[in-house]
């Protein structure tokens, strides 16, 4: 529970900047980013985030990855987290350190 209470406190608040992510070209929307975020308590990244992998890959889609990590990992530098509930920081499954997947909208 403390996973997905987390995941859908950082979700609610990232959301309206990754749906502000220009889509490079034909194809990118079905390209699917894993990142891993590490945050510090105040809210702020601790670290860049991590590119884990990439889905949704193909001939028609695959220069438009280098883009996509550029413009998500810039969301996150850009976008601190507020108002998190200080509990779930180091609980298992918290807001510390956590892996999330984005795609763009369409």
């Amino acid at each position: 529970m403390q996973a997905a209470e987390a995941a859908t406190l950082v979700l609610r608040q990232v959301r309206p900047c990754v749906q502000q992510v220009v889509n490079p070209g034909p194809g990118a929307e079905r390209i699917r980013v894993t990142l891993r975020l590490h945050y510090n308590r105040d809210g702020m990244l601790a670290a860049t985030p991590v590119i884990l992998g990439h889905s949704g890959v193909d001939a028609g889609n695959a220069a438009y990855v280098a883009r996509l990590n550029d413009q998500l990992t810039t969301v996150f530098r850009n976008r601190p987290l507020r108002d998190m509930p200080p509990a779930l920081y180091g609980a298992p499954g918290g807001w510390s350190d956590f892996t999330l997947r984005f795609r763009l909208p369409g």
